[in-house]
This record gives structure tokens, sequence and C-alpha cells, in this order.
């Protein structure tokens, strides 16, 4: 798709490409979409994805995740400008899925969106295992969101997600000064078991943190040998960077790998 507006309620998602390969995404305004703004997601059986390419995309205030790779492989994310404008109660949509048990409340007319998130979700697959995989992501904006990146599996049984030979490099994330009810944001939230990561580089990447109650990083057990973390920076004070067992590289100021 090239050069299109795309502005949709409520949901799914305004652009989706499921199980696809040779699939473009560029110069898109994508904004104020009731689920995803663009999502990648599917992999089937051993039909892989490959060769996708999202680029020169505006994407923003989209209800869940303005930017959605989620079990799938084989895509590229190069130059977007990704963002959320602060939330704002008087500007939701009242009774908006309110039949719903987890979105029938006002913190859930618009959610605080993810600007960007890479998953596992078992219904994605035909097989219900993690295949997120072979994923890019390069000089990228994300402004405004409390949740800047997160990656995350919610509940298959085998092959469990991780950074499987994924590059995110050269991107920078402002998340917003505006506090998230119940619960803090962060620049990076990596939510995966050890040993699920494997040949997976974080580098270059600038993570502006403006609250002292969120986090620049958080994961439940670091960062494991299996992604490597280089010259990834918060000028925020007083962040504390994760552990990694895997290659180390120092300097004032940088997330230590």
């Amino acid at each position: 798709m090239w050069m299109n507006v795309l502005d949709n309620w409520p949901r799914p998602s305004a652009l989706g490409f499921y199980a696809a390969s040779n699939s473009t995404s560029i110069g898109n305004v994508i904004y104020q979409n009731g689920g995803e703004g663009l999502i990648f997601y599917g992999t089937v059986g051993t039909a892989v994805s490959s060769n996708d390419l999202v680029k020169n995309n505006v994407i923003f205030d989209n209800f869940s995740v303005n930017l959605y790779f989620d079990n799938t492989q084989g895509v590229t994310a190069d130059a977007n400008f990704v963002y959320d404008h602060p939330f704002i109660a008087g500007q939701t949509f009242d009774n908006l899925l309110e039949t719903s048990t987890c979105y029938h409340d006002d913190y859930g007319r618009r959610l605080y969106a993810i600007n960007l998130a890479l998953a596992d979700e078992p219904p994605s697959s035909s097989d219900g295992k993690a295949h997120l995989a072979n994923i890019t992501v390069t000089n990228n904006i994300f402004a405004g969101a409390e949740r800047g990146f997160l990656d995350y599996y919610d509940g298959t049984s085998t092959a469990e997600h991780g950074l499987k030979n994924c590059l995110i490099a050269n991107n920078t994330w402002v998340v917003s000064n505006v506090p998230m009810p119940g619960g803090a944001g962060y620049g990076w939230n990596h939510q995966t078991d050890p040993g699920n990561d494997t040949n997976s580089v974080v580098e270059n990447n600038l993570i502006v943190v403006q609250r002292t109650g969120d986090s620049f990083f958080s994961a439940s057990s670091g960062v494991a040998a299996g992604v490597a973390v280089d010259y990834t920076c918060s000028p925020a004070p007083g962040l504390a960077p994760p552990s990694q067992a895997g290659r180390r590289r120092t300097r004032a100021g940088t997330l230590t790998a």
C-alpha cells in the first residue's frame, strides 16, 4: 500500500497483513483506529513470511498498539514516525466496548498505546507456537507513548517467545511525561525466558525517559545471552541499566550489555 490515509473506528486494525510475504506499506498515514494501527501477523505452519517492508509511514493515536509485529517473520520497519498524543479523558469515546470485560471502563475507551510491539500470541499461528523472528527495526522515531517498545508472549507452551535474529538499531524512543494510571511507563520492556533469545542485536538506540517513576529498561530476567545490547543509552539520570551474560560494551550513560 502506498500513500493512503487510514482512519477507522472501532476495531480491528487499520492495516493488517496476515502470513504475508513481499508486502509493503510505504508512505501511509494511519491514525485513530479502534485496534492496532499497522500489524503483520501469523506465520502459518511451514510457510514463513519474508521480505516485507514498512517504510516512511506516520502512525499515531491507535487504540492498543501503533506498530505491531505478532508471530511473524521477515519484516523490516525503517524510517517511520510513530507517536501517541497524551491521554486526555475528555477526548475519549463514551460507552466504547462497554460490554467487554477488558475494555469497558474509562481507561479502556482509549488505551495507553504501545508504540512498538514484537510479540508471540499463540492464536496468530496455526500451531499455537511462537515463531517471531528475523525482524529489523531501524531509523525510526517513536514518541509520546508511555509504553515505548514491548516484546513478549502470552501463553505459548513450546518454542516460546524471544528475539530471534532481530536487529533493533538507530531508533529513538521518547517516553511521555504524562503519568499512566495503574502502572509505570517504560522505554523497553523485555519479557522472555533466558535461552529463547538468539542472534539478536539492540544497538545505537536513544531512549528518553522523562519521569523518575518510569523505566528506561524493564525485564523479569534481564537481558540474557542471545541479545547483544550495545550503545543504547538514556540521558535520564539514576536509571539502572540491565545486566547481560553475553557481549559487553560500556560507555558513560549507556545501557550495559
